[in-house]
């Protein structure tokens, strides 16, 4: 059967997104400059934009997912006729408490607090000329990237790092948040041009994470235990997303988070992945996609799973770094409700204030109430029954009832999308159908069959 998503984002794989890096961080090489030395270079200078209020430069900054603890800028030296081989400038940084191992304090940018901006003014100091450059930014980068970043500054002359094996290496391994080093960010490449005069420049970051937001509708019917991502991925690209996670280091074949157990956190939880763009459709196994464990207090504390998948009919949905996906679970009737939003600001994780409906359509085939027929070659097919809403209590909304496909061979109605663990486990998923089927002495008596 089908679930029924709602979503405001599809799989659509995302624009590349951005970083820095720099040059020989002791040895400050005079061949490194875009002009002549004519004068005094004006410095440059980057505000934030797109993160709300929550950034470092304010006490509203709690929550890991906005804070920004440290800023990186790489500029390269831009090549007009070969963008990809512009060479790498300098990386200069902010925010650290001591100059990381691989700088010097030459490269260290000044922060204005109160307007959130990060200025670069020793411009002599580091050979940095008036002319135009290519600028990528990260915030709260992790170790291996710091690790990347020094490795790039060594280099010198003409093995230089270049903007194209700058944007294939970068790569970070620890997903979403540590308290102390905050979300990793990243910019779009920039143009920047270094004039006479001070130049301002804006800049929007967006996270390498993707968050999802899960929701117990029912916490005091239905005990959730964990959530297991299946296909997740475990090591994530700065720059250039990984479209076709088939290299298995990309992915991990599963990683279970424990749902929160105290009082009064059981409603909801909130797991961060890194992306996964495997959306190569049909017959596609490395999508993402999410197991619920859960009890229900009527039966007794059984073991259930719900599964949830990360696709539209056969199509795999793309799990996009900056995207917030929100999944309401109505355990009691194995139903959940996603919807895919852009991820600006720290959200709140809002609970139901009234019992959770899943909505239908027209479109929505395999519904309860659908009807189902039986083709020649043995395969089944719906059409709408008229199901519009189904609520946490069991009851539902109807739209006026269509009649049947008098085309077709009508067998009988969905009275179910929520199969036993039993029959689960013999392979029907979708739920039952109940259709009339001749017994004793040839009457015509309700029947329960399984559909697959």
């Amino acid at each position: 059967m089908k679930r029924i998503y709602t979503l405001m984002a599809a799989a659509l794989m995302m624009a590349g997104t951005a970083l820095w890096s720099g040059c020989s961080s002791n040895e400050l090489l005079d061949n490194t400059t875009p002009t002549e030395k004519n004068g005094q270079p004006g410095s440059i200078s980057f505000s934030l934009k797109g993160m709300g209020t929550a950034t470092r430069a304010t006490e509203a900054a709690t929550d890991p997912e906005s804070k920004i603890n440290t800023m990186y800028v790489a500029l390269f030296l831009k090549n007009a006729d070969d963008e990809a081989g512009s060479k790498l400038h300098r990386i200069f940084y902010a925010g650290e408490t001591s100059t990381p191992d691989g700088f010097n304090e030459n490269l260290a940018m000044t922060i204005d607090d109160a307007n959130k901006t990060y200025t670069i003014d020793k411009m002599q100091e580091t050979n940095t000329y008036t002319g135009a450059y290519v600028a990528y930014f990260i915030a709260n980068p992790d170790a291996k990237a710091k690790g990347l970043m020094k490795t790039y500054l060594g280099t010198e002359g003409d093995t230089r790092t270049t903007l194209a094996q700058f944007e294939e290496g970068m790569e970070v391994e620890t997903v979403a948040k540590e308290d102390a080093r905050g979300f990793v960010m990243v910019s779009e490449k920039k143009d920047i041009e270094v004039g006479d005069s001070p130049k301002s420049y804006s800049i929007e970051l967006i996270r390498l994470a993707a968050r999802f937001d899960f929701i117990n509708s029912a916490p005091a019917s239905a005990t959730i235990t964990s959530v297991t991502f299946k296909k997740s991925a475990e090591t994530n690209s700065y720059i250039i997303p990984k479209a076709e996670n088939t290299d298995n280091r990309w992915l991990t074949a599963s990683t279970t988070k424990s749902w929160p157990t105290a009082p009064d956190e059981t409603k909801s939880s909130t797991i961060y992945t890194y992306e996964n763009l495997n959306t190569e459709g049909n017959g596609n196994t490395n999508y993402c996609y999410i197991e619920v464990a859960y009890t229900l207090a009527s039966e007794s504390g059984a073991n259930k799973t719900l599964t949830i998948r990360l696709k539209e009919g056969d199509t795999p949905l793309a799990v996009m770094r900056n995207h917030l996906y929100r999944i309401n679970l109505n355990c009691l009737s194995d139903t959940y409700d996603l919807t895919v939003e852009q991820w600006k600001d720290g959200a709140t994780v809002t609970i139901p204030n009234k019992e959770l409906a899943i909505t239908y359509t027209a479109d929505s085939l395999g519904k309860v109430g659908d009807y189902v027929y039986l083709a020649d070659d043995n395969t089944l097919s719906f059409s709408d029954g008229g199901l519009r809403k189904m609520y946490l209590d069991g009851s539902l909304d109807w739209d006026t009832r269509p009649n049947r496909d008098m085309t077709k061979n009508c067998i009988g109605l969905v009275i179910s999308r929520n199969p036993s663990e039993a029959d689960k486990a013999l392979g029907y998923h979708n739920g039952y159908i109940v259709y009339k089927e001749k017994l004793k002495s040839g009457a015509a008596w309700p029947y329960i069959g399984h559909n697959r």
